[in-house]
């Protein structure tokens, strides 16, 4: 939220305003989106390895949602820098992410 003048993030203003009219930049964002996606997709699957992640989604499909929660936020802060509706876009990513009954404490998570 450091962004007064709302330049918006580099990768995002890069993919959307330059790629699409020069090849080597599309190549270039592709690559460098494909390796977040690959960074999101090791951590989905090592969560669902050690059950902190359910199994009921893929990690692909997980990644792949966790990129685009990701570029959304990033967008909508462009022109709605508002934390706590940003914040709520995240609060059901996490829950969709969080592999704890529903009686489980905090503290309980924690020790996980």
């Amino acid at each position: 939220m450091n962004d007064r003048q709302r330049r918006g993030c580099l990768l995002v203003n890069s993919t959307l305003e330059s790629a699409p009219h020069d090849e080597e930049l599309q190549r270039i964002m592709a690559t460098f989106l494909s390796e977040v996606e690959s960074f999101f997709l090791r951590c989905v699957t090592l969560g669902q390895r050690d059950d902190t992640i359910p199994k009921a989604q893929s990690a692909e499909d997980l990644a792949r949602l966790l990129l685009n929660v990701l570029l959304g936020i990033r967008v909508l802060a462009r022109v709605r820098p508002d934390r706590k509706l940003l914040e709520g876009l995240v609060r059901p990513v996490f829950a969709l992410l969080d592999n704890a009954s529903p009686n489980e404490t905090s503290s309980q998570k924690q020790g996980r």
